[in-house]
C-alpha cells in the first residue's frame, strides 16, 4: 500500500473533510502546506531547527581515556549539493533535518556516494510528499522515491516520534489538523469580516406586516446576498433601522485562536512563551520563571532529540570515533548564572580559568593583565596568580 502520499491526501485520510457553515469566502481545506502557514506552527518548528543548527558537530575518539578531537568525515562537511557549485553545509542539513522529523516525523534522503568503509558520503534529500511505501507485516518491503524504486541500502530514514509497529514516524502536523483548520477558518472569516464582510452592515426591517412565504424566499435572497457583499439588507415598508456591526473581540475570535495557538505549542512540542502565544491564568511572568522555562525546554525537550542526532552523525564515521554536537552555543545559562558556577568551578578546582576562558572564545591572561588584576587586589601580588 501506499503509506505515504502527497499532502492533500495525507490530510483527508487523517482528517474527515468538514465543509464551511459560514457564509463568505469557501473554508480553508486542510493540508499539510496550510499547516506550515499559520505562524505558530512555523516559528515552534523553526526555533528546534534553528537551535539544532546553531551547534558545532565536534568528531572524537578515545585515546588512553582521554577524548581526542578528530576530523569529520567529508558527509558532516558537505552533506549533500543544492547544484553544481553549491554544497549544503552540515548547519543547512541538520536544520532541514530537524524541521522534517518534528514536522512530517520522518526524514528520507537517498545515498548518492559512499566512502571506502561503505559509509554514506553524500546525501540527496527528498521530500516526504515524494516518498511511497509498501509495508507487509509492519515491514518496509519496498522503497519509492518519486517515480524510482529504491535499494534498501541507498535509502537514509530516519523517524520523529514513533509508535510500536509502525515502520515510519508519527506526523505532527496531520495529528494537528484540527487545530489548524479552526485557526485556518477563523483568519478566512476574520478576513471577511473586514473586507467583505461576514454580516451585513444593517438591517431595514417593516414592523408590522407578516411576510409570505414567496416575500420570506425574496427576503432571504437579499439577506444571503447583503451577507456576502457586506451591504445593507431593506425589506418591508415601515422602516426601522439596525445596526449590526460588532466588535471581532466580541464575537471570541481572539479567545478561540488564543487558545488554539497554546494547543498547537503542544503538537510541534514548543513552550508558548518562548514563540510569543500568550496563555492566559498561567502564573506571572518574569525573569526567573522564563530563564527555568527556557532551560526545561533546553533539556527535557531538546535533550532527547541532540542524543538522536548524536547517534545518526556518529552512524557516518568510522568506530570507535563517535560525535557529538557542542551544545555550549546553545544551551549557556544567563551571564549572572554562568559567572556564578565558572567562579565555583575555579574555587573547587574543578577547571581551571584559562580553561573556561576558552570557552568564550578569550585568550589566557598576559602578563599586562596579571598586573592589573594584581594592582586591584583580586590576585596575590607575590607568587604564581
Amino acid at each position: 500500500m501506499g503509506l505515504l502520499r502527497r499532502d492533500p491526501a495525507v490530510a483527508a485520510e487523517l482528517i474527515p473533510t468538514r465543509y464551511a457553515t459560514y457564509r463568505g469566502t469557501a473554508k480553508p481545506q486542510p493540508s499539510m502546506s496550510l499547516a506550515m502557514k499559520q505562524s505558530v506552527i512555523f516559528a515552534g518548528l523553526n526555533i528546534h531547527a534553528a537551535l539544532e543548527a546553531m551547534m558545532p558537530a565536534d568528531f572524537y575518539r578515545i585515546v588512553d581515556g582521554v577524548k581526542v578531537p578528530v576530523p569529520p568525515p567529508p558527509v558532516a562537511v558537505h552533506p549533500s549539493d543544492f547544484g553544481i557549485g553549491h554544497p549544503e553545509t552540515l548547519a543547512e542539513w541538520l536544520y532541514a533535518r530537524r524541521l522534517g522529523l518534528k514536522g512530517s516525523g520522518n526524514y528520507f534522503a537517498e545515498i548518492v556516494a559512499k566512502d571506502s568503509l561503505g559509509l554514506p558520503a553524500k546525501f540527496q534529500p527528498i521530500p516526504v510528499e515524494d516518498v511511497r511505501l509498501k509495508v507487509r507485516n509492519h515491514q518496509i518491503v519496498e522503497w519509492k522515491f518519486g517515480k524510482t524504486v529504491m535499494d534498501a541500502d541507498r535509502v537514509w530514514h530516519e523517524r520523529g516520534m514513533l509508535v510500536p509497529g509502525n515502520p515510519v514516524g508519527i506526523n505532527a502536523l496531520a495529528q494537528a489538523m484540527m487545530d489548524v483548520e479552526v485557526i485556518a477558518t477563523t483568519k478566512q472569516y476574520l478576513s471577511d469580516w473586514f473586507g467583505n464582510s461576514a454580516i451585513p452592515g444593517g438591517i431595514l426591517r417593516h414592523k408590522s406586516k407578516t411576510l409570505s412565504d414567496k416575500q420570506r424566499t425574496s427576503v432571504k435572497a437579499k439577506y444571503d446576498s447583503s451577507v456576502t457583499n457586506g451591504e445593507v439588507l431593506v425589506t418591508g415598508a415601515d422602516w426601522e433601522w439596525i445596526g449590526t456591526q460588532a466588535k471581532a473581540a466580541e464575537s471570541g475570535f481572539l479567545e478561540a485562536m488564543n487558545a488554539t495557538h497554546v494547543d498547537l505549542c503542544r503538537f510541534v512540542d514548543t513552550p508558548a512563551n518562548l514563540i510569543d502565544v500568550p496563555v492566559s491564568g498561567g502564573a506571572v511572568v518574569n525573569y526567573a520563571n522564563v530563564t527555568q522555562k527556557n532551560l526545561d525546554y533546553l533539556v527535557m525537550r531538546k535533550g532527547p532529540d541532540l542524543k538522536r542526532t548524536n547517534d545518526a552523525l556518529t552512524s557516518l564515521t568510522a568506530r570507535p570515533r563517535f560525535a557529538r554536537l557542542n551544545q555550549n552555543a546553545v544551551l549557556a545559562m544567563d551571564p549572572l548564572t554562568a559567572a556564578q558556577l565558572m567562579a565555583t568551578q575555579i574555587g573547587a578546582k574543578l577547571r581551571a580559568p584559562s580553561e573556561l576562558r576558552g570557552i568564550d572564545d578569550y585568550a589566557p591572561f598576559s602578563d599586562e593583565q596579571f598586573d592589573e588584576l594584581r594592582r586591584l587586589g583580586l590576585i596575590p601580588t607575590t607568587g604564581a596568580p
